[in-house]
């Protein structure tokens, strides 16, 4: 039908038939078409969609069809275009080689809420405030971690404190796997340490929590 767009990655079944527009990587169906499920989160649309795959040489794409045709290989396509990492997690806990990092802990802001999000940086700097911040009595520790799943931009820094995210700081819905720890590492001076925490302190006076969706 004239002047009707069909989306990039869009499936249409067969005597479908299409009376309107039909979102980028979308499954339709019936007759007429209806919306029957995305084939990917707004995320991973959002990020195919500026990647532009099908304006690459033939090269191009065999040489990366295997990350193209699975949902864990244009995971780790999304994860470096955002960030090729190393990636590192502090904390207080005591953990090893293999561990998961999973989201469901304490906030370090606000009244400590329960967070649906676990936090990586890609600079050892926010991974040292990250350590000395964290909840609990044990030493602070940096991990290098793996995220094993899609990773974003941490608004609670990158809308507000640092436009751009210098600071390299993500969080995640998945898991992280610890793969080894940074031994050699510089705590802040104890005036700056205690600055921080005196800022906090004042953001959990005024009610301020940390963005948690």
């Amino acid at each position: 039908m004239p002047g009707i767009q069909i989306g990039h990655g869009a499936i249409i079944s067969a005597n479908a038939t299409v009376v309107k527009n039909v979102e980028p990587y979308a499954i339709y169906g019936g007759n007429p078409a209806k919306l029957i499920k995305k084939r990917f989160t707004d995320e991973m649309v959002e990020f195919l969609l500026k990647l532009q795959w099908w304006n690459w040489d033939e090269e191009e794409i065999f040489h990366n069809l295997e990350k193209l045709t699975s949902e864990c290989g244009l995971v780790q396509f999304m994860n470096q275009s955002l960030d090729k990492g190393p990636f590192y997690h502090g904390s207080k806990a005591d953990l090893k080689a293999g561990e998961l990092l999973e989201p469901g802990y304490g906030s370090n802001y606000g009244e400590g809420k329960k967070a649906n999000y676990v936090y990586l940086t890609g600079t050892l700097d926010a991974a040292i405030w990250g350590a000395e911040l964290a909840v609990g009595d044990g030493r602070g520790r940096i991990y290098i971690v793996e995220p094993l799943g899609a990773f974003e931009n941490d608004p609670n820094l990158t809308d507000k404190k640092f436009p751009g995210n210098p600071t390299r700081s993500y969080r995640s819905k998945s898991s992280l796997r610890i793969v080894g720890e940074v031994l050699d590492w510089e705590e802040h001076a104890p005036e700056v340490l205690q600055n921080m925490l005196n800022n906090l302190e004042e953001l959990k006076r005024q009610g301020i929590e940390a963005i948690n969706d």
